[in-house]
């Protein structure tokens, strides 16, 4: 969780005022505090008035291989369904027969992350692969899911084992012992670049993973 605070300064508010932030006064990064109203008390005559807001947020991350900017919508791409194949292609579409009606389509979703070190981790592992810290509209959130579910269901397909339990746990939202949770959303705002470069996605491998030593 993270905390931000900013000063808003309003002058010749009278008896009192309801006050409502207009977008080009929020910090970068908090769209969904567009709208907020204040109630400035009574102060007897129009006088300045300072008050400092707290803004509390839960950072997301999105690992992706297009280049973004500040600013800018991410939503899918629509193309990760056609690099599957074997064991992951057999879950992803088990997933769908088993989607309920509530749920919207996998391919239809951008998938981000709220664990850093998470998104770090898949990040680490995609060539040419870009770290982008991103703000999504929580009340969109479409599904959270356990991705650590869906690596153990390829497992299971390769042994020739049923997976209907747990495509419906993660269809509930449940965890397993070491989840790795994936959120779908419609789309993201990018709020921060991380890293866009191969050479540090390269040495994060290496560091964290011991791999390419």
């Amino acid at each position: 969780m993270v905390v931000e605070r900013a000063e808003y300064r309003f002058v010749g508010l009278g008896a009192g005022a309801l006050v409502e932030l207009e977008w080009g006064a929020m910090p970068v990064g908090y769209s969904s505090l567009r709208g907020l109203r204040i109630w400035v008390p009574y102060s007897g005559a129009p006088v300045p008035v300072t008050f400092t807001l707290a803004f509390t947020f839960m950072p997301y991350y999105r690992v992706d291989k297009r280049p973004f900017s500040v600013g800018d919508k991410i939503t899918t791409a629509k193309d990760y369904y056609g690099r599957f194949t074997g064991a992951a292609k057999a879950v992803e579409d088990f997933l769908e027969e088993s989607r309920p009606g509530s749920k919207t389509c996998r391919t239809n979703c951008l998938f981000v992350f709220c664990d850093e070190q998470c998104a770090k981790k898949h990040w680490s592992k995609m060539s040419n692969g870009k770290l982008y810290h991103v703000e999504i509209y929580e009340d969109s959130i479409c599904h959270r899911g356990d991705m650590a579910l869906m690596d153990r269901m390829k497992e299971l397909v390769e042994e020739g084992k049923s997976i209907e339990e747990l495509a419906g746990a993660y269809w509930r939202s449940e965890c397993s012992s070491a989840p790795e949770i994936e959120i779908m959303v419609e789309s993201a705002f990018v709020i921060e670049v991380l890293s866009v470069s191969d050479a540090e996605r390269l040495a994060y491998l290496k560091e964290r993973w011991g791999i390419g030593r």
